[in-house]
């Protein structure tokens, strides 16, 4: 036979053999694959351990990362029917694939998940509490608060359903917090209404509920939820204190703290609403007034007007001093626009002036000594005792 025949036909002969047997090999892997539509072995061995589990979990990433979510729980569905185990390695694997989608800012894609998720898994408090925090990421308060608190009657387990709860007061916080830095004081009483109803013994709740209600004027409503603080050991100062406010907001009364140098009284003003000055409190003083170092510091900031020269009676006699009209004097939240302040030249000690009759004679005050507080009121209500 002809050489260049003879290795023509050995050639045919082995390319022949390799394609029967990769052939071969795909009809093996082919029904291997139709066999056990799975992909989830029965293993005995530890999950981290077995290439096959690496497998799946590379697979389920796959479907993540495509956003397969159907795809991906019909995986976690089979797994859970040959081998809880492996169900709950991957549950893991999709629960840090959620938590990264959040930590992204992926908020709408976690939720279409975790809602694939919860439509076969109900009662999986893992994921209860990351559908929860969308809820608190997109600032659906209510939602969150009334999906955390349910989580712990989705166990019997008593360890666990105080963690739950745990879960839901630190969430709860963490809402009320937001809404009350805001000021949304509406919002606030809405929140914690719910969230008293849910959780009666959650007290940080009534306190806020009490302040919102408050700073909303609704006082009856105000003091009834405070006083639901004063049976508590923990938070009954805290009830008084807010009882207080409470009375004193619903009578218009400013309660200042003194501070007291001897038998005398120091307070904390503020000029021009954004001054702040140390006068002493003198009820024997016609006028308020400012020391000459004090005023040229502060001068430029009160937009002060000059209005002449005055005669005043001091410790040493009687000065001429110069008097300026600066636009408000404000004591709490009390204020007296227009007012008069002299300044003494002579005056020069640890405080920045006096507090006098011009402002103080325009209220109903009254100074109580046990508590170092000076109270104000406008002159048409009655002054508590």
């Amino acid at each position: 036979m002809n050489p260049v025949y003879l290795v023509v036909l050995l050639i045919s002969i082995v390319i022949n053999i390799y394609f029967l047997s990769k052939f071969s090999e795909d009809v093996k892997s082919t029904i291997k694959v139709e066999e056990d539509e799975s992909y989830i072995p029965k293993l005995s061995a530890t999950i981290g351990d077995s290439p096959i589990s690496q497998e799946i979990d590379d697979d389920i990433l796959e479907m993540l990362s495509l956003q397969q979510y159907h795809e991906s729980v019909k995986l976690l569905i089979k797994a859970d029917l040959n081998d809880p185990a492996i169900t709950q390695s991957l549950k893991r694997l999709v629960l840090k694939h959620i938590q990264d989608q959040l930590s992204d800012g992926y908020v709408g894609s976690a939720i279409e998940l975790l809602d694939e998720l919860l439509s076969y898994f109900p009662n999986e408090i893992q994921f209860l509490k990351l559908k929860s925090t969308t809820f608190e990421l997109l600032e659906d308060f209510e939602s969150a608060v009334r999906l955390i608190y349910e989580i712990q009657y989705r166990t019997y387990d008593l360890h666990k359903k105080t963690l739950a709860l745990q879960d839901a007061r630190n969430l709860s916080r963490r809402c009320i917090d937001r809404l009350f830095n805001k000021g949304d004081w509406a919002n606030v009483s809405e929140l914690t209404t719910l969230i008293v109803s849910l959780d009666q013994d959650f007290n940080y709740a009534q306190f806020h509920l009490a302040e919102a209600l408050l700073e909303q004027e609704k006082y009856i409503n105000a003091s009834l939820e405070a006083s639901r603080l004063l049976d508590e050991p923990k938070w009954k100062r805290a009830g008084e204190q807010l009882l207080a406010r409470i009375l004193s907001k619903k009578q218009n009364i400013s309660q200042i703290q003194l501070k007291k140098i001897g038998q005398q009284y120091m307070v904390d003003g503020l000029i021009t609403g954004t001054t702040e000055v140390s006068l002493l409190l003198d009820t024997g003083a016609s006028i308020c007034v400012l020391s000459r170092e004090v005023f040229e510091r502060i001068e430029s900031s009160i937009n002060a007007k000059n209005i002449g020269d005055t005669t005043v009676n001091t410790a040493g006699g009687t000065i001429v001093v110069e008097l300026y009209q600066v636009p408000s004097l404000q004591l709490g939240h009390h204020s007296v626009e227009n007012i008069e302040v002299a300044i003494n030249p002579y005056l020069n000690d640890s405080f920045d002036g006096l507090l006098g009759m011009n402002f103080l004679s325009l209220f109903n005050f009254r100074i109580d000594q046990q508590t170092n507080k000076l109270f104000l009121q406008d002159k048409n209500k009655h002054i508590v005792p």
